[in-house]
């Protein structure tokens, strides 16, 4: 349910009314109605406004009736004068003195260009608003209390109107001519004898009028009353509450009588097939009416009207009030603008403060409407309020005087085009300075950056020296500002540099980095003196000897950039130095440079070692062994030949400081003096890297024994004599094993020597006998298991092979059976080219052709085959092959191909060995 907007009860005094301005046209001249829930947070849908303009008019006069249209209003007063006043601001812009008593009913032709009223005086007037000179008058020897002008009337030759009055006869006029005296009608009664015409409504072909026994339906052009509905049951007397009838359109009847609300639809009736014709009333009329809805309420009904596909109403309650003298009357209350759903839900309720309410009666409201435009008027004798529908400017407003920015910009940016009073640029120039009031400058720099101000130079410009101004809404902005589209002045970025020189130099310093040092957004020369003089003033500020090296080095000046970096124990300095080749300018400080950044600045000294001596560093670094240790180490990495020269130092510098290196030193780089190595190995007592150097020196055995008896690592020692593949120094390591008093020794040997040599030499031996070796169950067993495991997979390897040799020969074996097509035109003997196809097929040309495609005539391979035979037979020296059962036939041409490609010392050599056998 959204609830329309509430309208606190207006003031009476005339002072606190708004300004009419006649002359201004516009809805401001309308006194505005604000919500007595100002608070609420659901978004109305009616706006209220008085019609001030009329308070004058109405001052004098009471209005008894009015009919709207598009162009105007035409109010009825009580003194017969009938004012022309404008839709929107109630301005009048005519008025006429139609009628000696008061005007009852008035009515508009649907272009708005006649108007009917009708008065006590008994006279109905039809004035062409748009010439003076037609204006119809017709008399009547009876009050008229309603008429209904035909909505055609601006076209129709035969104009015509319905009129009614307390004689209970609806009367349908066709006007005859016009005349200067007066004009005649044709008149015809459509009905009568029910009491008071109190209402008409005429809408194309149907005209709708209430009695006092309900409400009727006339068909103009059957010339038939098609429809009724009755009077609510139990209902008050029809003159004390006036029966509201509308047409919501070409089909559909409105119908609000006292506390009752009726709507019912004109439908046609369904088409009866001929047998049915006949037994069928003749006076049926075509068109019936449906009732559709049927509500009663608990108030009194004042007004009817659609709104959209609900209903507005205008209700009324009176309340029982005692006099001082203690007698009781009804007492009018405010009258009250409803929206109900067809289903009679009410979905607002907004009441109407309307001027001297408490002496109305139901009777005294009017509710008139231009459904259209959303557009409400409710009419009492001295006031007129006006119900409109929210504009675009009206939603935002609502949501600005609520303080709901964000929600009051979203709605601005998606009805702009609809907007009049704000744009929504000008809607979010307001969100802006509120998140700025409620320090959210985060948002209020996404918003303006990213919406606001776009691509806009000027709007940047006025925005920046307006409203970011404080620290908090400068850190926000500045990485938002542009610096390529749009790019703004020059003066502007060294304003924005300068707040921030002064307010926050840290980000002063980051925007310095973030823009663009080649875009010429500001004059670097100027602004590095101003940042010079600023750091003079506090020297002591890291931010601000950043951002003046950062200028230096943007300036060329590299020298001072370096030096002002390496005071701040900056990595920028690294950088400049590799950049613009400044490594003689470091000499003296490299010291300086290890410790800002160690892994660093070694990069650094070993790749432009060139530039800068090893001797400089090393003596540079003497007094700072673990630096020069480093050094050396990535230098040798780089350059092992580095070791021939300072290869003593660097082990010297290792066995002090990082013994855990010094044996993979020893194992990578072959420059190292070995003797040197060892004697310092000896000094220090590192037991394993002097092992490595004794068995590198050749001296295996002393390094297997140092390795079993001094460091304890068999397994050490096992490396060794696997790598020296020496069967005494297998030898030697078991005795010393066994020499040893760690029976653990043995174990472990007899765990790994089993894959190299054989473990009896171990199992076996005398002195293993009465020697507690721990777990020696456990390791036969495991020699044993080894042994199977060989054993099993050597089997394994002789069955895989097996089977892969039969898979291969049966494939070749298959291969070889295949098939092979051949053209006879194109396949040919080898020894004599002839083709296939020009032999005739006799036993002397059969054809043999081999697995290799290669063809022979038979007796071309016959003889080929005998030349071989008898060649091979004078070269083994007169002995022939041995016989064969059967002929057996080969491709002579691959025979002789594999012979060609023998080489010569091979068959000598054969023939020789045959020979001495």
């Amino acid at each position: 349910v959204r609830p329309t907007f509430k309208m606190a009860t207006a003031p009476e005094d005339p002072e606190l009314e708004t300004e009419g301005s006649e002359e201004s046209g516009s809805e401001e001249s309308g006194s505005e109605y604000s919500s007595s829930e100002d608070e609420e947070d659901v978004e109305p849908e009616l706006k209220f406004y008085r019609l001030t303009s009329v308070s004058e008019t109405l001052a004098t006069r009471a209005a008894t009736c009015m009919a709207v249209s598009e162009k105007f209003l035409v109010l009825g007063t009580d003194m017969g004068t009938l004012h022309i006043l404008d839709s929107v601001n109630g301005t009048e812009s005519a008025h006429f003195q139609q009628h000696e008593e008061r005007i009852t009913g008035v009515s508009l032709d649907a272009k708005g260009d006649f108007v009917a009223s009708c008065s006590d005086d008994g006279k109905v007037i039809i004035r062409n608003l748009y010439d003076p000179s037609k204006v119809l008058t017709f008399s009547f020897d009876r009050p008229i209390r309603s008429v209904a002008i035909d909505p055609e009337y601006y076209k129709k030759k035969k104009n015509m109107f319905v009129t009614g009055g307390m004689a209970g006869h609806l009367v349908y006029h066709e006007e005859k001519a016009w005349s200067l005296f007066g004009s005649t009608t044709k008149q015809k009664t459509i009905h009568s004898d029910e009491g008071t015409i109190a209402a008409i409504k005429w809408r194309g072909d149907l005209i709708a009028w209430a009695n006092d026994v309900g409400v009727k339906v006339y068909q103009i052009k059957t010339d038939r009353m098609i429809a009724y509905i009755n009077r609510p049951a139990e209902s008050p007397r029809a003159a004390l509450y006036r029966c509201n009838i509308c047409w919501k359109d070409d089909k559909t009847l409105m119908v609000g009588w006292a506390d009752h609300i009726d709507i019912g639809e004109i439908r046609a009736r369904p088409k009866t097939s001929t047998s049915l014709k006949a037994s069928a009333i003749p006076e049926a009329p075509q068109l019936y009416m449906q009732l559709l809805v049927r509500i009663q309420t608990e108030y009194w009904i004042s007004g009817i009207a659609p709104f959209d596909d609900r209903l507005a109403l205008l209700a009324f309650n009176d309340n029982e009030v005692t006099l001082d003298n203690g007698r009781k009357v009804l007492e009018g209350d405010e009258p009250e603008l409803k929206i109900m759903s067809l289903q009679g839900e009410e979905e607002s309720d907004d009441p109407l403060p309307i001027k001297g309410f408490q002496q109305y009666r139901a009777n005294d409201y009017w509710l008139e409407c231009l459904p259209q435009d959303k557009y409400y008027y409710v009419i009492s004798p001295k006031d007129i309020v006006v119900a409109r529908t929210l504009t675009a400017d009206d939603r935002v407003q609502w949501r600005l005087d609520r303080d709901m920015f964000e929600e009051a910009y979203a709605l601005a940016k998606q009805e702009d085009r609809y907007l009049h009073e704000k744009s929504a640029l000008m809607v979010g120039q307001e969100l802006l300075k509120h998140y700025l009031s409620n320090e959210q400058p985060d948002d209020a720099a996404k918003l303006a950056a990213e919406e606001l101000y776009g691509n806009d130079v000027k709007m940047w410009e006025q925005g920046l020296a307006n409203h970011f101004q404080t620290p908090a809404a400068m850190r926000a902005i500045v990485p938002r500002i542009p610096t390529h589209t749009p790019k703004l002045t020059a003066v502007t970025y060294e304003g924005v540099l300068a707040t921030l020189l002064e307010l926050d130099p840290e980000l002063f310093h980051s925007t310095l980095l973030q823009w663009p040092a080649n875009a010429s957004l500001y004059d670097q020369n100027k602004l590095t003196e101003r940042v010079a003089t600023a750091h003079s003033i506090q020297p002591e500020s890291v931010p601000l000897a950043k951002s003046l090296a950062y200028l230096y080095s943007q300036a060329d000046r590299y020298r001072e950039a370096v030096n002002m970096y390496l005071k701040l124990g900056q990595v920028e300095a690294f950088e400049l130095i590799e950049k613009h080749n400044l490594f003689q300018s470091v000499k003296g400080q490299l010291v300086h440079l290890l410790q800002m950044n160690e892994a660093r600045a070694i990069e650094m000294l070993v790749n432009h070692r060139d530039q800068i001596p090893l001797d400089a560093v090393v003596g540079e670094l003497q007094t700072y062994p673990k630096l020069q240790l480093e050094y050396l180490e990535q230098y040798s990495s780089a350059d092992p030949s580095v070791a021939r020269t300072y290869g003593r130092r660097l082990v010297e510098l290792m066995a002090d400081h990082a013994p855990e290196k010094l044996l993979r030193l020893l194992q990578t780089n072959p420059n190292i003096p070995l003797l040197a190595a060892t004697e310092i190995c000896e000094s220090r007592e590192l037991w394993r890297e002097y092992a490595w150097c004794l068995h590198h020196s050749g001296k295996a055995t002393k390094a297997m024994q140092l390795l079993v008896h001094q460091v304890g690592a068999i397994n050490d020692a096992i490396d060794l004599v696997v790598e020296e593949n020496d069967d005494t120094l297998w030898k030697d390591l078991i005795d010393e094993c066994f020499k040893s008093d760690k029976s653990k020794f043995i174990k472990e040997l007899l765990d790994r020597a089993g894959a190299h040599i054989d473990p009896g030499r171990i199992v076996l031996h005398p002195k293993l006998r009465g020697r507690k070796v721990p777990k020696l169950k456990q390791s036969l067993v495991k020699i044993l298991e080894d042994f199977n495991l060989q054993r099993d997979l050597l089997k394994g390897c002789v069955d895989i092979l097996t089977t892969d040799c039969v898979m291969l020969l049966q494939k070749l074996n298959r291969q070889q059976k295949h098939g092979r097509l051949l053209e006879p035109g194109h396949v040919q003997c080898c020894q004599c080219s002839k083709t296939i196809a020009t032999m005739s097929g006799k036993p002397d040309e059969h054809v043999v052709v081999f697995h290799c495609q290669h063809a022979h005539c038979m007796t071309c391979l016959e003889k080929r085959m005998a030349e071989q035979r008898s060649s091979q037979s004078s070269r083994r020296g007169g002995r022939g092959e041995p016989p064969h059962p059967g002929k057996r036939f080969y491709c002579t041409t691959c025979r002789s191909s594999e012979v060609e490609r023998k080489p010569r010392g091979k068959r000598s050599s054969v023939s020789s060995s045959r020979r001495r056998r």
